[in-house]
């Protein structure tokens, strides 16, 4: 993930904007919501 955000942070081609669109719906969201119900449980375990 760090690796495709450096490689487009200057990046003004449609083509790679798509192919990151793609990597960031089928694949990074799923690491999004598995670091989110990781934080609520350890939230709800530390009150």
């Amino acid at each position: 993930m760090l690796e495709d955000r450096n490689r487009t942070s200057h990046t003004y081609d449609e083509e790679t904007a798509m192919d990151m669109y793609e990597r960031i719906r089928t694949h990074y969201i799923l690491l999004f919501d598995r670091l989110l119900h990781e934080m609520k449980q350890r939230l709800d375990s530390s009150t």
